[in-house]
C-alpha cells in the first residue's frame, strides 16, 4: 500500500504538470496566431501589448505553479516543466514584438 501523504503528493505534482503543459499550449496557440498573422502580411497585430502582457502573465503563473511544488520533484522534472513554461513564452512574448519592429517604416 501507498502512505496517504505521497498519493496525495503525487495528485499535487500531477496538477502541476497538468497546469504548465496547458499554459504552454496556450502559450503555443498564441505563437501560432502571430505566425499566421506574419505569413498573411499582417504584420501589426490589433493590439501586441495585450498579447505580450497575456503571455508574460502566463510564464510568471506557470512558473510560480512549478516552483512552488519544486520541493516533491526532482531537478530534472522541474527544470523540465520549467522549459516546458518559458521556452513557448518567450517566444509568444518575442513574435509580437518581432512584428512591430517589422511594421516600422
Amino acid at each position: 500500500m501507498v502512505p496517504a501523504p505521497a498519493l496525495a503528493s503525487d495528485f499535487s505534482i500531477l496538477i502541476v504538470g497538468l497546469i504548465a503543459f496547458g499554459i504552454s499550449g496556450v502559450l503555443l496557440v498564441q505563437v501560432l496566431v502571430a505566425v499566421v498573422f506574419l505569413l498573411n502580411g499582417r504584420y501589426k497585430t490589433k493590439s501586441p501589448g495585450l498579447f505580450v502582457g497575456f503571455a508574460a502573465a502566463l510564464v510568471l503563473i506557470g512558473a510560480a505553479t512549478v516552483l512552488s511544488e519544486s520541493s516533491h520533484l526532482s531537478s530534472n522534472d522541474t527544470l523540465g516543466l520549467l522549459a516546458a513554461v518559458i521556452v513557448p513564452g518567450v517566444i509568444a512574448i518575442s513574435l509580437p514584438l518581432l512584428q512591430r519592429t517589422m511594421s516600422k517604416p
